[in-house]
């Protein structure tokens, strides 16, 4: 789902992870780590077993850039 971009997210630093085609679970895995230290591990998440893990995000905003 991530593969060929790069992600940028800020919570008390900045972090830039570039995947490549290809790049499998491992950059994913590090990707969703990031996102749940932003967002926190608990309450909202759904499958949180695997990489299909769903986050509710309600009124919450997200941005990409």
């Amino acid at each position: 789902a991530f593969a060929g971009m790069t992600i940028y997210m800020k919570a008390n630093k900045e972090k830039n992870i570039t995947l490549d085609m290809g790049g499998g679970g491992a950059k994913s895995a590090e990707i969703i780590k990031e996102i749940r230290k932003i967002l926190g591990s608990t309450g909202k998440w759904k499958n949180t077993g695997d990489d299909g893990a769903v986050y509710n995000l309600g009124t919450d905003a997200l941005q990409c850039v």
